[in-house]
């Protein structure tokens, strides 16, 4: 499961939540997910999205998927639950 959201200009948008079963992860499906929403969306320029620090396993898909992590944004919800944010320019 993939939600996606458009700005209006449809040049920016935000992945939330990006959801595989666990019987099916580990297979490639979210890494084939992101490269097909980029040919689907040409128009998006800038793609958002953030995830759980602690899960080591999604920061390293999003770095190997080409985002890049937004520093100077951190949203610590408790003890060993830090949000994080991604986002991944697009040359056109």
């Amino acid at each position: 499961m993939l939600r996606i959201i458009v700005s209006q200009d449809r040049q920016i948008a935000r992945l939330s939540p990006l959801l595989i079963l666990p019987q099916f992860q580990g297979r490639g499906y979210a890494q084939q997910m992101l490269r097909d929403i980029e040919i689907f969306y040409p128009s998006i320029t800038t793609w958002h999205l953030d995830t759980i620090a602690e899960e080591k396993k999604l920061v390293h898909l999003y770095r190997k998927m080409g985002y890049v992590q937004d520093t100077t944004k951190i949203t610590a919800i408790k003890p060993g639950m830090t949000i994080i944010y991604f986002y991944k320019t697009i040359s056109k």
